[in-house]
């Protein structure tokens, strides 16, 4: 009989249950997401981009409207030089997070950094020109900097070092 399973004193909680099963699905959600961009990395090495770009976005699927996530994406494909991929990661967390303008610097300094001069321009002239809350008053003046050739994306803290290569 089911009921003997446990001495009532004893049994799990709605509640212990529910949050193991909710360990279980997060520990089963990296693993997911590590498998990915396994995969990923080896249809990149087989020239395989777009279906590359749908394994590393496939684990975003469980919270697509999250900025976080796609920044972190967007991060991790600059480190690998996939400044394309990058960019569209960095383009779907502003998507999600259009009241944001740390998105688009970040972008923009990328772009830049990447030689898309025209392009991150237009970022910096989108973050100069909008109207963002007073907590990203920084994020504005130094956009309206670059702007004004004031300064460079490696006087920006999330260009390069500054050093020479």
């Amino acid at each position: 009989m089911e009921t003997d399973r446990w001495p009532w004193s004893e049994a799990p909680s709605a509640r212990s249950r529910t949050e193991h099963y909710g360990e279980f699905r997060g520990a089963a959600r990296i693993r997911t997401a590590a498998a990915c961009h396994a995969a990923a990395r080896i249809l990149e090495i087989l020239g395989e981009q777009e279906l590359a770009w749908d394994y590393w976005t496939t684990p975003l699927a469980a919270s697509p409207n999250d900025s976080s996530a796609w920044m972190a994406l967007g991060r991790s494909l600059r480190d690998r030089s996939r400044i394309r991929d990058a960019d569209r990661a960095f383009s779907e967390a502003f998507v999600c997070e259009q009241t944001n303008p740390d998105i688009l610097i970040e972008r923009a300094d990328m772009l830049l950094l990447d030689g898309q001069r025209e392009a991150a321009m237009r970022l910096y002239g989108q973050i100069s020109d909008g109207t963002w809350q007073p907590r990203f008053n920084g994020t504005k003046s130094r956009a309206t900097a670059v702007v004004n050739g004031a300064a460079t994306a490696s006087d920006t803290p999330s260009g390069a070092s500054g050093e020479d290569e």
